[in-house]
């Protein structure tokens, strides 16, 4: 009988498809798009960020979507980064509720909605926004292509600086796709340019190539419109050099990382500004320890000395990074595949003669090779391999670690605590039954000697109360 029973829960598990046990899918909703102004919504539906809807302070856009579907969240891509904003909504028992949107400065905003049943809710915008697309999905797992940033990181474990949108690929994709898409490493991505006033894409197109190298943390941007000059010395005059190097130690100093990657001391293809960027990074994280080297940040995050710092093509105690090992965390992908797809996010940028290469042979190698870097400054050893994080504890780890002791130490403390409680315990029921056992002799005692009046039951309390004290010093001792 139990054979039988055994056999039907086997063919049962194996009956059942496998993603049955997996979170159900997340659909995306035909959702009708209402806005208060009476304008059209069909730029909200297009998936263009070359169109969009303008909304006023007081305006409102409402999202409904049809019977028997529930509203689980709303994915919104901004034409710029909107101020705070709020979503209002009704649940099932007839409650408004209002969620607070916006306050992270995120470009490509995910709100999740948690109560169940909502078909309809409402934007209400507190001051101009300008929004491209609305996508609308019902409760369940989001495809991956659905944006879900995290705010920045509180520290690094690596911290990567790019010159522009699509350096990131190109010359350091090789790193963002092992550390961060990879092993899950906390990877901190700073951008030096910016693109508001010259191409609003690319700073959409930052955001798609660094979801897709698997980097959840949002990245920094800089305060410099990109600009083209042709000399190190004109770029240092247009950018800043001072400026981007303060920066530079600013970020250095809040994230803390354990590694600081940069591009190239030659500017890869001689681009100037990579060359200025290196240069920058290179007297911040050999002063950012110093409390009077820009003493406004130290103040701020304190002072930090980079343990280890890697440049791109570095030709000194080289590293070649393995791209090639498939990646289950990015599809089974490897990061030379994983970065090349992140540049083909860079559309506006495909005209160009760039591509992702990781081939020593390839005959642009000395310009492009995103596996090969160069340990430029260490504080914990020479790396003996080609592994970045080598002599390196990732804060994932640390955090690992101080919480097993903090776990062990409350242990040891609490069976501290016990033992001494059992031996008060103890100590009290053993004094207890000598005190009984001495009093019940000394009322003996005091039967025989009853005709000696007060002065023999003062006596008999007397040696009673010095047995007891006696008894409980010894075993104290």
């Amino acid at each position: 009988m139990k054979k039988i029973f055994l056999l039907i829960t086997v063919l049962f598990i194996l009956s059942v498809p496998i993603n049955a046990y997996a979170e159900d899918a997340a659909q995306k909703l035909d959702a009708a798009l209402v806005a208060s102004s009476g304008a059209g919504t069909e730029s909200l539906k297009d998936s263009n960020i070359s169109t969009y809807n303008k909304f006023s302070a007081g305006q409102s856009l409402t999202i409904r979507v049809g019977e028997n579907q529930s509203i689980g969240g709303i994915y919104l891509k901004w034409y710029m980064v909107p101020g705070a904003w709020s979503l209002r909504y009704t649940d099932g028992g007839g409650n408004t509720a209002s969620l607070d949107c916006g306050r992270n400065g995120f470009l490509h905003e995910y709100v999740s909605i948690e109560d169940g049943g909502i078909r309809e809710c409402v934007m209400e915008f507190s001051s101009e926004a300008i929004l491209c697309d609305v996508y609308v999905y019902s409760p369940g797992k989001l495809p991956d292509d659905v944006q879900v940033w995290q705010p920045p990181v509180d520290k690094a474990d690596i911290l990567v600086f790019s010159t522009h949108a699509d350096d990131e690929c190109l010359f350091l994709g090789g790193v963002i796709a092992t550390y961060a898409g990879g092993q899950d490493l906390k990877v901190q991505v700073v951008y030096m340019t910016t693109y508001w006033d010259i191409l609003i894409v690319r700073e959409h197109e930052k955001l798609n190539g660094l979801w897709t190298m698997g980097v959840k943390n949002y990245p920094v941007n800089g305060f410099t419109p990109d600009e083209y000059v042709t000399t190190v010395e004109a770029a240092a005059k247009l950018y800043g050099k001072d400026k981007w190097t303060e920066f530079i130690t600013e970020q250095i100093r809040r994230f803390k990382p354990q590694i600081v990657v940069s591009q190239d001391f030659n500017g890869e293809y001689g681009h100037v500004a990579h060359i200025l960027k290196a240069e920058c990074i290179q007297e911040a994280v050999e002063n950012s320890m110093n409390a009077d080297f820009w003493p406004a940040s130290a103040s701020q995050y304190g002072t930090w000395d980079v343990p280890k710092t890697y440049y791109h093509l570095y030709w000194e105690n080289k590293i070649h990074l393995d791209l090639r090992q498939p990646i289950s965390a990015l599809g089974g992908k490897t990061a030379v595949e994983t970065a090349a797809a992140a540049y083909l996010c860079h559309e506006s940028q495909q005209w160009c003669w760039f591509y992702v290469s990781d081939d020593p042979n390839d005959p642009k190698a000395d310009k492009i090779n995103c596996a090969e870097f160069g340990l430029y400054r260490t504080t914990v050893g020479a790396d003996t391999g080609n592994d970045m994080m080598e002599h390196i504890v990732s804060y994932k780890e640390q955090d690992r670690i101080a919480e097993e002791a903090r776990l062990a130490e409350e242990a040891r403390l609490a069976e501290e605590k016990k033992a001494k409680e059992e031996e008060e315990a103890k100590l009290k029921q053993e004094t207890e039954a000598a005190a009984a056992e001495i009093e019940a002799e000394l009322a003996s005692e005091k039967k025989k000697l009853s005709a000696g009046g007060v002065a023999a039951g003062i006596l008999a309390a007397l040696m009673l109360g010095a047995g007891v004290m006696v008894y409980a010093a010894d075993k104290r001792r």
